[in-house]
């Protein structure tokens, strides 16, 4: 009877530990992804999203997360803060059934780790301050696996039902429309690898393809303008940017300035991955496991780069977010296979140094969120009516956006070609022009841009008019104004 009371009141104290570790994680999540929430302005890409809420199907991406987000601005509005917030919640509940995912393919240990991976991450902690739809996309991806799971556990159809619901949801969720491709690797790790009978499963598949039917003309409409333009955030990827996608998803994100550190982060992760080795030895349906970890993370990933590699490139680090929680479950299982409590203790120490880097530098850095709100109140201030505004970059969409008076029809986006168009030169008969330039991602005024576009409009503008004055604001935004 004491012997009992001994191994059940054991069980109480581990579950408690585990109850507190949990929450501990989840309360530091949180803050992570609610600190500075609406501190900076939007950026041309958020800005967007506002406006396909407006009208969400209107556009060819999916159009799932721009319903939620029409309906929480008609609640509480499109300040920064508020547009925001849904992928705060989006990510917060993902590191929570990462945990759950990681308990039930593992054990509490490993879904404990892998929450610590997802909570701490300043990627993941970036898209879950941005107003759009990675953070749905990664909830939903890691739920429909979860379901899928608990389809193959429970043996209960119900089950099935809503992992149709789910991973439906999930395709119309995905402007990358990757999750076609996580669907293939779930098929993969249950036909092969953990269901003997996977074949009959063969229709649970097939339903949200065909959910997707409808969305299929947007699709294409997308794809031939992808594979027809030449743009330079996506293009035909190298080798190394496999090695740069891992660096993304886990501690070293932003998180160090020397090749030793450099060196000491790729060290550790090598360590991790050899370490599963050790894992191996467990029964034939753990390795199965493992290795649907590996399938679920690399195979999406790999096929996507052959895809931009041989068809149209495609390949966005940010979309892949969907496929992390599995590379975060083979970390966690190297973290578990240590046996000397000394070597651990140690490891995570470094993973905790490259974290706190990581997430200091995301709070600090500076990138494209820039202070539009602040230039465009300059800019009215002190804009004369007969004024035309040259925007020379994308920070046409921002200042427009956080205008409140300013007349849209003297606004003049340029720079599409390496040319000045003759509808902008209609406009450039005034007696006086604003010409806003703004770069993408760091810190750098004109003159030492390369934008070949924006130096050539500067040229023109500096031969044929005679500059007043030029306002330098933070992170790279200027505003310049010239006479005739």
């Amino acid at each position: 009877m004491i012997k009992n009371f001994l191994v059940n009141l054991n069980k109480k104290i581990i579950l408690d530990k585990e109850a507190i570790w949990l929450f501990a994680i989840l309360i530091v999540a949180f803050f992570l992804r609610f600190y500075h929430l609406g501190y900076r302005d939007f950026w041309y890409d958020e800005i967007t999203s506002f406006y396909y809420a407006q009208h969400p199907l209107d556009n060819w991406n999916p159009p799932f997360y721009w319903i939620l987000l029409h309906f929480w601005t008609k609640l509480f509005g499109a300040s920064e803060f508020s547009l925001r917030f849904p992928s705060l919640l989006f990510s917060f509940i993902s590191v929570f059934f990462v945990y759950l995912l990681g308990k039930r393919l593992f054990d509490s240990r490993v879904g404990i780790y892998a929450a610590i991976f997802m909570a701490f991450s300043p990627f993941h902690i970036q898209y879950a301050q941005e107003a759009r739809p990675y953070s749905l996309s990664l909830f939903l991806s890691i739920l429909s696996t979860y379901i899928l799971f608990m389809a193959l556990t429970e043996k209960r159809r119900r089950f099935w039902f809503v992992f149709v619901l789910v991973t439906a949801a999930g395709f119309y969720s995905n402007i990358n429309y990757y999750h076609i491709f996580l669907l293939i690797a779930q098929a993969l790790c249950v036909f092969i690898l953990l269901e003997s009978k996977g074949v009959k499963k063969l229709f649970y598949f097939l339903f949200p393809m065909l959910s997707f039917l409808p969305w299929v003309p947007r699709f294409i409409e997308k794809f031939n303008w992808i594979k027809g333009g030449d743009f330079w955030w996506i293009r035909k990827p190298n080798w190394e940017i496999l090695s740069t996608t891992m660096a993304s998803f886990d501690f070293r994100y932003n998180a160090f300035w020397s090749q030793s550190q450099d060196f000491i982060s790729k060290m550790v992760i090598v360590l991790l991955l050899i370490l599963i080795l050790k894992t191996l030895k467990q029964s034939n349906e753990y390795k199965n496991k493992i290795m649907t970890c590996f399938i679920l993370f690399l195979f999406p990933i790999v096929l996507i780069f052959l895809v931009s590699k041989t068809i149209v490139p495609v390949y966005l680090i940010r979309g892949l977010i969907i496929f992390s929680p599995y590379y975060y479950f083979i970390l966690a299982l190297g973290l578990t296979a240590i046996n000397r409590k000394a070597v651990e203790g140690a490891l995570i120490c470094i993973i905790v140094f490259f974290f706190s880097a990581g997430i200091f530098n995301y709070y600090a850095r500076v990138d494209v969120k820039k202070p539009f709100k602040i230039a465009a109140k300059f800019i009215e201030d002190n804009l004369f009516k007969e004024d035309v505004v040259v925007y020379a970059s994308l920070a046409a969409e921002p200042i427009i956006f956080y205008s409140k008076s300013m007349d849209f029809k003297r606004q003049i986006y340029l720079l599409l070609s390496h040319r000045i168009s003759d509808e902008a030169c209609q406009f450039l008969t005034t007696k006086r022009i604003w010409f806003i330039f703004c770069p993408w991602g760091q810190e750098i005024n004109l003159a030492l841009s390369d934008d070949k576009n924006s130096l050539m409009v500067k040229k023109y503008l500096d031969k044929n008019f005679k500059q007043e004055f030029a306002r330098s604001f933070d992170n790279g935004l200027e505003v310049f104004r010239y006479m005739r």
